[in-house]
C-alpha cells in the first residue's frame, strides 16, 4: 500500500542539514533508511537542548467514526514524539490543520462533533493548541456527482528537549536495532482492542467487513505515556518503532530494513494478551502502540512496568541471523519471505516514481542496491587515520570573511565552526565589496558558503563569479587576495562552483597554472540531499593535512556537484566511497556522478580547496543522522579537525 510504503523519493530532493541544526531527520541507520519517528532540531551549536516535532493523522477511520479519527491522530502524533527525550506532556504543544468539505451533507456535524472529540481529548491529556489551520472546500463536483474528502485532523505536535544525550549517547530513539546478543521486541498498547475498521489491510481486503475502528481514551493514553517514560528512565528501550500505518508487521518490518537484520515474529504472546485467535488482526490492526527492543533479561521488569500503569505488554519477536522475515505461533509456521524480498517491496512505490522523474538508468542503481551483493554491508562507517586535535591556545585569532550573495545560506554554521577553531569570522556581503566596506586585504581567509546564488539561474556559481570577474574592483581584489602566499580559501558547495571559475585569478604552481573542475548537474537530474560517505585523499590541501585514508560520513546537498572536465593534474582532495572504502560512481552513493568519486579538488599549492560536500554541518556528532558505536554524540566530530588545520596552518604564516 502507498501509504504504508517507503518514502525516499521526498526525502532525498530536500535540504535536511542546511543551518546546521539537525540532530534527527527521517533517515536512519548506516543504510539511511527512511523511518525516524520524529524530527529533532538543535536550539544552537554548542549545548544539547532541542526540539522535536512528528505528526499524526488517521483520516481514513472518518469514514467510519469522525471523532475517533480526531482522537487517533493527536494519539499517533505522541507516540512519534515520544521517541524523543520529552520531559512531559504537558510541555507538547500542537498544530492543528483541519480539512473538510463544509456544507456537504452530515460534514459540518461530523467537523463539529471531531472538534469537540479532539478539544476534549488535548485538555484531558494536558496538551495545548495553540495554533492550526482549516481548508473547508474539500468536495469535488463533476458531471458524475460530487467526490467528498472525509473530516481531516493533520497534527504536528513540538516539544522542547532539555538534553539530547544521555551519558554520551543519543537519547532520540530510532527504529534501528541493537546489534547485542540477547533482546526481544515488545509490544506496548494502551488497550486489548484489535480494531481494523479504516486499516491498511482493510482497505486491500474486501473480506474484512467490519465498521468498527481504532480508538484510544485520553485515560488510556496518558497511561501508555507514563509506562513508556518510565521504560526509557529505567534505560530499557534499545530501538523504538511507533505503530501506525500498515499496523505491528509494518512497523517490524521497517526495523528490520533500517538495521538489515532477520526477524522471528512470534504472535503466540500477542494472541494470548490481546484475547485473540486472529493472528492476521494482531499484525495489522493499527490500534495505539509502540515496538520497543529491550535485553531479554529486561522483558520481566517491562512487563512489570506495563503492569503497574495499566497498559499491554507482550513479546512480539526477536532478531535473528537467518535474512528472513518469519512469522510462527509458537512452533507452526505461518509465513516467511526473504529481507530483501520484502524490502524490495516496500522500495517499489519510490522506485517507481524516480524511474520516472529523474534520470530512468540512475534511479534503478538505488533500486538495485536492495538486491546487491553487498545489501549487508553498512555504507555509513567511521575509519580515522589521524588522532583529532584539540583547540590551540589562541593568542592571536586571524581574521576569515564569510563570503556570501544573494541567495547563499549556509553561512551561520560555516562562522561558527571557524570560529570554534580559534578564527574571528565576519560576514562579508558582495555588497559590502563592491561598496569598498570592506577590503580582502584585511582576511587572511576566506570562505565562499553553499546556497543558491541568484537562484543558479545562470548555471549554479556563475551568475557569482561573474559578479567578480566583470568587475574590474573586485577581480583585481580577489587576484590580490589568491597571490598573497599567507591566505587560505575555501569554497563549499554553491561556493565550490563559484570559486572553480575564479582559477584564472589564482597563481601557477610549479610552473602550471590552477585549472579547477566546472560543476554541472547530477546525473540524476536531480538536486540530492544525502549522507554520503568520503576518502580523504593524499593530496596538498592545507586543510586535509594529516587525514589522508579517513573514512567519513558528510552532508550532501546540490543539484549541480558533478564534475566535469577534471584534470590529471588537478589534485583531488577527496572521494565518494562505497562501504567498503573503495572509490564509486555508483549511485547514490556517488550521489552527483563524478568520475572516480571525485568530490574535492585544490590547487597546486593546496592553498585553495573546493569542495560539493558540507563539514561545516557535521562538525559535531550531534549533527550526524548516524552515530558510530563508540562516538559521544556530545562531543566535536572528526570534521573539526579540517577547522583546526586551517587555524594552525594561519597562525604558522604569522
Amino acid at each position: 500500500h502507498p501509504t504504508v510504503a517507503s518514502k525516499r523519493f521526498l526525502i532525498t530532493i530536500g535540504d535536511r542539514s542546511v543551518g546546521g541544526y539537525t540532530h534527527r531527520d527521517p533517515m536512519v541507520g548506516p543504510w539511511q533508511e527512511p523511518v525516524a519517528d520524529c524530527a529533532v532540531t538543535m536550539l544552537d551549536y554548542a549545548s544539547l537542548q532541542a526540539e522535536a516535532a512528528s505528526m499524526g493523522e488517521r483520516t481514513p477511520l472518518a469514514v467510519y467514526n469522525a471523532p475517533a479519527s480526531g482522537r487517533m491522530a493527536v494519539a499517533e502524533a505522541l507516540t512519534n514524539l515520544a521517541a524523543a527525550p520529552v520531559a512531559s506532556l504537558d510541555s507538547i504543544k500542537l498544530s492543528c490543520n483541519w480539512m473538510a468539505a463544509a456544507s456537504q451533507p452530515e460534514q459540518d456535524a461530523a467537523l463539529y462533533a471531531t472538534v469537540d472529540a479532539t478539544a476534549r481529548f488535548c485538555r484531558d491529556m494536558d496538551l495545548g493548541v495553540p495554533v492550526g489551520k482549516d481548508s473547508l472546500s474539500m468536495q469535488v463536483n463533476s458531471p458524475e456527482g460530487t467526490v467528498t474528502s472525509p473530516v481531516s485532523l493533520v497534527v504536528t505536535a513540538y516539544a522542547p528537549l532539555p538534553n539530547i544525550a544521555a551519558a554520551g549517547k543519543d537519547a532520540v530513539l530510532t527504529p534501528l536495532l541493537s546489534g547485542q546478543a540477547g533482546t526481544v521486541l515488545m509490544v506496548l498498547k494502551p488497550h486489548a482492542q484489535v480494531r481494523l475498521a479504516g486499516s491498511m489491510v482493510q482497505q486491500l481486503f474486501a473480506d474484512i467487513a467490519t465498521e468498527v475502528t481504532p480508538d484510544v481514551s485520553s485515560a488510556h493514553m496518558r497511561c501508555w505515556w507514563q509506562a513508556l517514560q518510565a521504560i526509557r528512565a529505567a534505560g530499557m528501550a534499545l530501538a523504538y518503532h511507533d505503530i501506525s500505518d500498515g499496523g505491528t508487521w509494518a512497523a517490524l518490518c521497517e526495523m528490520a530494513f533500517a538495521s538489515r537484520s532477520g526477524l522471528t515474529i512470534d504472535v503466540q504472546a500477542a494472541l494470548q494478551a490481546l484475547d485473540t485467535r486472529d493472528a492476521k488482526a494482531v499484525l495489522f490492526n493499527e490500534e495505539i502502540g509502540a515496538v520497543i527492543q529491550i535485553a531479554a533479561s529486561a522483558a520481566n521488569a517491562f512487563a512489570a512496568i506495563a503492569k503497574a500503569h495499566g497498559v499491554i505488554a507482550y513479546a512480539i519477536g526477536y532478531p535473528s541471523q537467518t535474512q528472513a522475515i518469519r512469522v510462527q505461533n509458537a512452533h507452526t509456521a505461518l509465513y516467511t519471505q526473504s529481507l530483501q524480498a520484502l524490502h524490495g517491496l516496500w522500495d517499489s512505490i519510490s522506485a517507481s516514481f524516480t524511474a520516472q522523474r529523474d534520470t530512468p538508468a540512475i534511479a534503478a542503481q538505488e533500486s538495485a542496491r536492495i538486491a546487491a551483493n553487498d545489501y549487508l554491508t553498512p555504507h555509513l562507517h567511521q575509519y580515522l587515520s589521524f588522532t583529532p586535535s584539540v583547540l590551540e591556545k589562541v593568542i592571536k585569532r586571524p581574521k576569515v570573511a564569510i563570503l556570501r550573495e544573494q541567495g547563499v545560506n549556509s553561512m551561520v554554521e560555516m562562522a561558527y565552526a571557524w570560529t570554534a577553531a580559534g578564527f574571528d569570522a565576519y560576514d562579508v556581503t558582495m555588497t559590502d565589496l563592491i561598496a569598498q566596506r570592506v577590503k580582502l586585504s584585511d582576511f587572511q581567509a576566506l570562505v565562499a558558503c553553499g546556497g543558491f546564488s541568484y537562484g543558479d539561474v545562470l548555471g549554479a556559481g556563475l551568475g557569482w563569479a561573474r559578479s567578480i570577474l566583470q568587475n574590474p574592483l573586485l577581480r583585481e581584489q580577489f587576484k590580490n587576495f589568491f597571490h598573497r602566499p599567507e591566505t587560505l580559501a575555501l569554497g563549499v558547495c554553491n561556493g565550490c562552483q563559484m570559486m572553480s571559475y575564479l582559477d584564472e585569478l589564482m597563481p601557477s604552481f610549479e610552473g602550471k597554472p590552477t585549472q579547477f573542475p566546472r560543476f554541472v548537474h547530477n546525473a540524476s537530474g536531480r538536486y540530492e540531499a544525502r549522507v554520503s560517505m568520503l576518502e580523504i585523499q593524499a593530496s596538498p590541501s592545507v586543510f586535509l593535512q594529516g587525514m589522508a585514508g579517513t573514512r567519513l560520513p558528510v552532508a550532501v546537498a546540490h543539484g549541480e556537484g558533478r564534475m566535469q572536465g577534471l584534470l590529471s593534474e588537478t589534485p583531488v582532495a577527496m572521494r565518494f566511497v562505497d562501504g567498503a572504502g573503495k572509490a564509486t560512481e555508483t549511485y547514490p552513493l556517488n550521489p552527483n556522478g563524478s568520475p572516480q568519486g571525485a568530490t574535492s579538488v585544490c590547487s597546486g599549492d593546496g592553498r585553495v580547496t573546493l569542495m560539493m560536500p558540507h563539514p561545516e554541518r557535521v562538525f559535531r556528532y550531534a549533527q550526524w543522522s548516524w552515530l558510530p558505536e563508540h562516538a559521544d554524540v556530545t562531543a566535536h566530530s572528526p570534521w573539526m579537525q579540517l577547522f583546526h588545520n586551517a587555524f594552525s596552518w594561519c597562525v604558522k604564516q604569522g
